[in-house]
């Protein structure tokens, strides 16, 4: 994207998320009616992972989530808002059987996000650090944005 003087920016990352925050439910519903309501007709959005719930297992709440994902998605184009979903990548789902084309084809995610200090992408770690790479090389093959989300609370 270039600026109004020829320079090239770089890129933007304005999403929001859906799901469950601790204890806290942001429903799909209130935030896309909201974002309709006040004249957005397009957003890039992702589910909330289960480090804020840890009321499932991971594969049980990629399941739930999954579905949750799809009504929104569903519920956004009743309403004319365009969506962009994106999966925020949780390793312990990947480490408990499903596979990044398992997930692609689960829903048409547009991008995938990485969160480093939440999910402990510890690049010390062998095991995750092989994840890590694969998800990149994953995402170059089949065209998809990473989005890290870095979070510093000091």
């Amino acid at each position: 994207m270039k600026n109004n003087f020829g320079h090239t920016l770089p890129y933007s990352d304005i999403h929001t998320h859906i799901g469950q925050f601790y204890d806290t439910k942001y429903d799909y519903h209130d935030i896309f009616k909201a974002l309709k309501n006040n004249g957005v007709t397009e957003t890039t959005f992702a589910y909330l992972t289960p480090l804020f719930t840890e009321s499932k297992p991971a594969i049980e709440f990629y399941k739930a989530m999954t579905e949750e994902t799809k009504e929104a998605v569903d519920f956004a184009k009743e309403i004319g808002l365009k969506v962009n979903p994106l999966y925020w990548i949780d390793p312990m789902v990947l480490f408990g059987g499903i596979t990044l084309e398992s997930i692609l084809n689960d829903l048409d995610y547009k991008g995938l996000v990485v969160h480093p200090f939440l999910n402990d992408w510890n690049p010390a770690d062998k095991k995750r650090a092989d994840l890590l790479t694969k998800v990149f090389e994953f995402a170059k093959e089949n065209n998809l944005r990473v989005y890290d989300e870095y979070i510093d609370d000091g």
